[in-house]
């Protein structure tokens, strides 16, 4: 918890003391897994913060039956004069999961989480100002659930974002 709290401290104060937009754009995807929380077929997301390429992300998603996520994280898009942009992205998360195995009652597991997430994105249409852009995510996510337990997902999703 202390770790939590100094990580979200430390990206609030720095976020603070630099100049960028704040509250820029509204997220919502689609697809098989997500680049901010994992294992999700839905997820909505929304950049609390944005300077250059880079922003800060607070979100929740879910897998519909399996696991439901929400936290904070950061996402960087580079540059690129081809239609592929690469991405690199990080978050902290917590997941409620639906052990469907268990009998004995306790059939809620929720795990403190972190994630890493590699790919890249491209822009299908370019909508008019204040409509949503669609964009198509692929690539792969590495989850760690802090009881030594590594995961890897692959993602390909719809992302619409304005």
């Amino acid at each position: 918890m202390i770790n939590k709290l100094i990580i979200i401290l430390t990206i609030c104060s720095t976020v603070i003391a630099s100049e960028g937009k704040w509250f820029t754009s509204k997220n919502t995807s689609f697809g098989i897994g997500d680049e901010k929380f994992g294992l999700d077929f839905f997820s909505i997301s929304r950049t609390v913060y944005e300077q250059g390429n880079d922003e800060i992300f607070v979100g929740f998603g879910t897998s519909i039956f399996i696991s439901t996520q929400a936290g904070i994280g950061w996402k960087r898009t580079f540059d690129s004069e081809k239609k592929f942009k690469p991405f690199l992205s990080a978050s902290m998360f917590n997941r409620g999961a639906n052990k469907m195995s268990v009998t004995n009652g306790d059939a809620t597991r929720e795990d403190n989480c972190i994630s890493f997430a590699g790919g890249g994105t491209i822009k299908l249409f370019d909508l008019k100002e204040g409509k949503r852009d669609v964009y198509f995510n692929i690539g792969a996510i590495l989850v760690n659930d802090f009881r030594n337990s590594i995961q890897v997902y692959p993602i390909f999703n719809i992302e619409f974002k304005n």
